[in-house]
């Protein structure tokens, strides 16, 4: 007898994707790192020749203060933000000047860093953060993707012109190990 995908076979690779979302995230924090400890202390690289207020002493604190908020998993969203704008804003003020594609201006970096915190904006900072602790202190559950209140009640109905699962294209059958289309496990049976 077929069935749907169940809700613990879903949570439970949201649960993965959380947790794999939260190792990228402190590995990109700690790399991160690496640029304002250089601006003040010249480790692990060297420090810049001229500090000047503007924009190296004011990236310095913006790099400090949000990498560490990113490495902690506190205020994600927001740093994560403040990230993106100051490594887009760093891109667009230095390398265009030296051509178009971020290969060939050496700006690979930057707009790396700028869309992976992007990412970290719109997706928080998965399970193993103080943002998801303070959600499940307060009985709000932290999604491993952003959805909205009619997203949720769609895909709780199980109406076949809701949106599809995010792991869209196969869904496990339960107890069988078989696949099979996402679009048939959707479906009331």
């Amino acid at each position: 007898m077929e069935r749907r995908c169940s809700s613990a076979n879903r949570s439970g690779r949201s649960g993965h994707l959380a947790r794999l979302l939260s190792v990228i995230r402190i590995l990109v924090a700690l790399y991160y790192l690496q640029h304002p400890l250089s601006k003040w202390f010249g480790f692990p690289g060297n420090a810049p020749q001229n500090m000047t207020f503007f924009p190296i002493i004011l990236a310095g604190i913006i790099e400090t203060i949000g990498s560490l908020l990113l490495l902690a998993g506190l205020y994600t969203r927001a740093a994560a933000f403040v990230l993106s704008g100051e490594m887009a804003v760093a891109y667009f003020m230095i390398r265009p000047s030296r051509g178009s594609f971020p290969l060939t201006n050496g700006g690979e970096t930057e707009s790396l860093f700028c869309f992976v915190f992007f990412l970290f904006f719109l997706f928080g900072g998965g399970a193993w953060s103080i943002d998801a602790l303070r959600a499940e202190r307060s009985g709000h559950t932290a999604a491993a993707w952003p959805q909205s209140a009619a997203h949720r009640a769609l895909m709780a109905t199980g109406s076949p012109t809701a949106p599809r699962h995010p792991n869209a294209g196969q869904a496990l059958l339960e107890g069988e190990g078989r696949l099979r289309p996402a679009w048939d496990g959707w479906r009331r049976r």
